[in-house]
């Protein structure tokens, strides 16, 4: 939240001066710069990649400029980050891993699986562009299938049920590898290689232990 006018105050400014500051936006630019960073949104998620649009964002991120800024184990490293927005159905959830650095608002969730787990991202990620998602984004949030612009909370995406680590081969981890090169050929995913990455996930969830 680079503009909070209690920060501000804070700081010393004015009224007049934190008025100023967030109706002009005067941390936010449309260029690169020294101690400016690349800020992104929620329409900058689609599943599987990250799209950097041609009007791009750049945001001071100096402690003396924005009013909060973001530690960098959010804006860094590897990770999976996810559109806020339900998507429609039967892909609900968007998503897509990424070692860009950038700061993102609320619209953007961030996540990493748990320390002794990160050979799970490609998993991850298939499962949660996964048709298969839709029955337990169901099952979990009521608001998601009613209407546009529902909102997922983290706590929503913590409930989801990732497929256990204890029944992941490394045999199935290969086989996500590839399908993951395959769907990010390109500018977007296949059709085809959608409902490849779909069969895949369904066979980790038997239909017994999914119902």
């Amino acid at each position: 939240k680079p503009y909070m006018s209690g920060k501000f105050e804070e700081r010393g400014m004015d009224a007049d001066e934190v008025q100023d500051a967030m109706e002009k936006r005067i941390y936010h630019h449309n260029e690169s710069g020294e101690g400016r960073i690349l800020e992104l949104d929620g329409k900058n998620v689609n599943a599987f990649q990250l799209i950097e649009l041609e009007t791009g964002e750049y945001v001071d991120h100096l402690p003396d400029k924005v009013a909060e800024l973001m530690p960098e184990e959010y804006r860094s490293g590897r990770r999976i980050v996810i559109r806020e927005i339900v998507g429609a159905s039967p892909r609900m959830v968007i998503a897509a891993e990424t070692d860009m650095a950038f700061v993102h608002d609320p619209a953007i969730i961030m996540i990493r699986p748990k320390e002794g787990h990160e050979d799970l991202y490609e998993i991850l990620e298939l499962y949660l562009n996964s048709k298969t998602t839709e029955n337990h984004v169901k099952y979990i949030s009521a608001k998601a299938g009613k209407g546009l612009f529902a909102k997922f909370t983290i706590g929503e995406i913590r409930r989801l049920p990732i497929p256990r680590k204890e029944n992941i081969t490394q045999e199935i981890l290969a086989q996500a590898a590839e399908i993951i090169a395959e769907l990010k050929r390109g500018d977007e995913p296949s059709e085809e290689a959608l409902e490849k990455a779909d069969d895949f996930i369904a066979t980790l969830y038997p239909s017994d232990e999914e119902e």
